[in-house]
Formats: C-alpha cells, structure tokens, sequence
C-alpha cells in the first residue's frame, strides 16, 4: 500500500516517519516493531479522518501481531519440551551413578530447570494488566501443588465480548505443566487464529484437537489418555455464554448462588459416543453478578482428618463473601482453605477466579 516515504515536507510529518518506520521494520524482518508501525498508521489517519487507510493498517496490525503472538507461544513450548527432555536425561543417567554429594548437586539442578519452566508457563498466562484492563474488580487464586501446575487460566478479549477459561489439565506437575502448555496452545489456535467464539464450540474443538494431538484413540491400551476439566464463558454486554467440561461456572446474583452445571465428559480421552457435543447455557446480567471460575483442587483439599473442604461448604462460602471488595474475597478463601488444611499437604493444583460484573 506504501511503497516509500515522501518528504516531510510533502505530506503529514507523523506519517513520514511512521512510514520510514516500517520500511526499517520490513527490512530488518522486526514484526514486533512493524505492528507497531501499523498501528501508529491507524491511529493516525483514524485522528485525521481517512476511515479506508486506518481499517487497512488496523488489520495489518492484528495480523501480525498474532503472528508474533503465535511464534512467541511455539517458542516458550518447545523451551518447556527441551527442559522436560534434558530432565529425563539427567535423571536416567546420572541417579545410579553419582554418589549422595553429586545428587545433591543433580536434585538442585533438576529443581533450577524446573524453576525456569514455572517462568515459562507463568509467561503464558494472560497478564494481570489485560485481564484488569476487561475486568477492573477481579482476583485470581493460583496455587500450583509442585513447582509448575496442571492448572492454567485463559483470556481473549474479543472486543464486544470477552472469553475466560479456567482449565484443569491431567496430573500435576511436569507432565500436568506439558498438558497446560498443549491447552493453551491450542485455544489461542481454536479462537485467535480459527475465530470459533461460541463456548460449546471452542470445547468440541479443543476436544477434537487435544485428541489428535495426543494421538489418542478409543482403543484402551492406548497409554496417552490425558485432558483436561474445563470452565469456559463469553461474557458480552447483557449475558454470559457457559460451557463447561466436568466444571460449572458459579454465579451471585442478588445474594443468591447459581450453578450452571458443566457436562459430565472431560476433554480429550477416550470418546464411547460418536460425536462429543457440549451444551451452551446462558445467564442474563441484569443485575450485579459476580462470577467464579474453579478447578476442583480448592474444593477437595483435605484436613488432617483426611475430610475435603466439599461443594456445599465452598458454595456457601462464595455466597457469603460475594459482596465483598475482591480482595477482601480473596483474603477469606485464602485464609478459609489455611484454616481447613491446617498442615496437610497440599493435595492438587488450586485455581480460582472470582470477576465482578456490573453494579
């Protein structure tokens, strides 16, 4: 659409030198620099009125910056697989051979890689400005078990409407942390890059590809069963869109509890039906709703008395501290579950997700 700069004196300066700006960007192979470019361009001619050039580079900008978006992601998975593979080799080789002293060594190594793979999957999830940015009054519980988590939570703003997901992969730990990264993945694929927006579709999809990615059949020897509990909505204007994947999504609605009840089929595994379908409920906001997205770990924690926090018990605690500041909200969980586990081990990864919407 450009070819080259004009001469400041020729044209609008700003666009002189975004222009020359994205020739450099184009020449160095910099997408990162030349999204930017673009979207300068946009906001430009967006400020001076020519609507057919700003929706052009608005475009381009989108465009790319999912590209570097994308290739950003493929980059953080395949560092967590080399870590995962030098791991395993250290463990293999090393564990029969070194004496108490070198596994001393090697067990601190071994925790070091592990420590720069939680960087990794914390650099995956969406960033606490994004999600404040959509949803101003929030708070998030994120508990791994060990060092990385099977748990991970997702964000897309779509713009008129806003998709979060709070997943709960198979197993904890490294293997649980390799299916967090897989999921991720491939919701950025199934909604960023393919566009599919309706919850009960973005599960059948993520469904469909955790299966092949996983090469996973209905064949029960097949050792690769793994997926993932998912709570997933599309909270537009007037109404949250809920599917959910063996997880409900919570609601409080003028000092009342609603659940909307995900499926009772995970993602991913094996499939007796002969096509997996999810249903979609929808909840109006026609008042102050404050929404709570959960995995399981919260609510099966257990005491020294080997008794589980239990669904009843956390209900009724989101029923009580819903009308509370978020932190506040998020200080009683915390201190609630503190006070229940005593000192039991913490059992699984723990995930939470409390949004205020309205009022």
């Amino acid at each position: 659409m450009h070819g080259s700069a004009s001469p400041p004196e020729q044209e609008n300066m700003a666009l002189y030198y975004f222009e020359r700006a994205r020739i450099l960007a184009e020449e160095l192979g910099a997408k990162d620099l030349l999204y930017q470019a673009h979207q300068a361009f946009a906001e430009e001619y967006e400020r001076i009125g020519d609507i057919e050039k700003a929706y052009y580079h608005f475009k381009k900008y989108h465009e790319i910056e999912r590209q570097v978006f994308n290739e950003e992601s493929d980059r953080k998975t395949k560092n967590l697989q080399i870590i995962h593979q030098v791991e395993q080799a250290k463990k293999e080789a090393e564990i029969h051979r070194l004496r108490n002293v070198e596994l001393a060594e090697l067990n601190a190594n071994i925790t070091a890689s592990i420590a720069y793979a939680q960087k990794i999957q914390q650099a995956i999830l969406p960033s606490a400005e994004k999600i404040s940015a959509a949803f101003p009054r929030h708070f998030i519980i994120y508990k791994p078990k060990d060092i990385v988590s099977g748990d991970f939570y997702w964000f897309h703003d779509l713009g008129d409407s806003r998709i979060v997901a709070v997943c709960d992969c198979t197993g904890h730990g490294v293997p649980g942390a390799f299916m967090s990264m897989i999921g991720n993945a491939l919701l950025n694929q199934i909604v960023i890059e393919k566009g599919f927006t309706a919850p009960s579709v973005i599960l059948e999809e993520l469904h469909k590809s955790i299966r092949a990615a996983l090469k996973q059949s209905d064949n029960p020897s097949v050792e690769l069963q793994d997926g993932m509990d998912v709570c997933l909505a599309r909270i537009e204007s007037d109404k949250i869109i809920f599917a959910g994947a063996k997880r409900p999504l919570y609601a409080v609605q003028n000092d009342e509890l609603i659940e909307l009840k995900g499926d009772r089929y995970s993602i991913g595994g094996r499939q007796r039906e002969t096509e997996r379908k999810f249903a979609q409920r929808e909840l109006p906001l026609e008042t102050t709703t404050t929404l709570y997205l959960t995995t399981d770990g919260y609510i099966d924690q257990a005491n020294s008395q080997r008794e589980s926090f239990g669904s009843k018990r956390f209900k009724d605690l989101l029923k009580a501290i819903s009308s509370l500041d978020v932190e506040e909200q998020k200080t009683k969980l915390d201190s609630e579950l503190s006070l229940h586990q005593q000192n039991e081990a913490q059992r699984d990864d723990i995930t939470l997700m409390g949004i205020v919407i309205g009022g």
